[in-house]
């Protein structure tokens, strides 16, 4: 079996394949990997949770996908313009160490 051990701080500190996995650490095993790589990123040195946004704290540089259409995001606060009315399903991405957020904003007739 594969394993990881992981610090109380995300830091990678063993790994290595072996048939019993020590006790008293916090380990990610080769078939549990799936559910931590959404939760975590690598930052080149350590395994750092995932951070959360809203729209007024969005982390700058960021991108806004609004209907298959990439739209960048340079500074604060955002304003969004669009045609028609209806209801957009905007997904902002700011990079790895942040969770990719949708919002859902209403455009008024």
């Amino acid at each position: 079996m594969k394993w990881l051990q992981v610090s109380q701080t995300g830091l990678i500190i063993g790994g290595g394949e072996t048939d019993e996995i020590p006790v008293g650490s916090e380990f990610i095993l080769q078939g549990s990997i799936r559910s931590v790589m959404g939760k975590y990123y690598w930052d080149g040195v350590e395994l750092l949770p995932k951070q959360h946004f809203d729209l007024s704290t969005v982390p700058l540089p960021a991108t806004a996908e609004i209907e298959e259409s990439l739209y960048p995001i340079t500074s604060l606060p955002i304003e969004f313009s669009f045609d028609t009315p209806g209801t957009y399903l905007v997904k902002i991405n700011a990079g790895p160490a942040y969770y990719v957020e949708e919002f859902q904003i209403d455009n008024p007739t």
